[in-house]
């Protein structure tokens, strides 16, 4: 049995996308992030890759005592957790109409969360 078959008895199985899209997504928050150039196409020629706008706060310098690393993970949360969500629902086959109420519910808080990063950079 390989890995992506049971993680252990009893489980569901994992599909190998699922463990292919885990591994691509530190590259592309980095991209989010927009602070940096980010070698996505590594080992080519002109891998580098900016984004002009950042979506993601930067987290800076990595500190307990550092307030804007907080106030950035908060903010990365608040903007990813309801993506993360809409993909487990979507994937477990929610209804529709749960979705639409928890985006209706959810929708403005996440927009106000998207613009306060998105703020940030400006």
């Amino acid at each position: 049995m390989g890995p992506t078959r049971r993680c252990r008895p009893g489980t569901a199985a994992l599909p190998f996308a699922a463990l292919a899209l885990a591994a691509c997504s530190h590259p592309v928050l980095d991209l989010l992030v927009g602070v940096h150039p980010v070698p996505l196409f590594w080992p080519l020629p002109l891998a580098q890759v900016e984004s002009p706008l950042g979506l993601l706060p930067s987290a800076g310098r990595l500190s307990l005592t550092n307030w804007f690393m907080w106030r950035n993970l908060l903010i990365e949360c608040a903007v990813l957790l309801p993506l993360y969500a809409l993909g487990v629902a979507l994937a477990r086959r929610v209804a529709g109409r749960r979705i639409a109420l928890a985006a209706a519910l959810g929708g403005p808080a996440w927009a106000l969360a998207l613009a306060w990063s998105i703020r940030i950079h400006g």
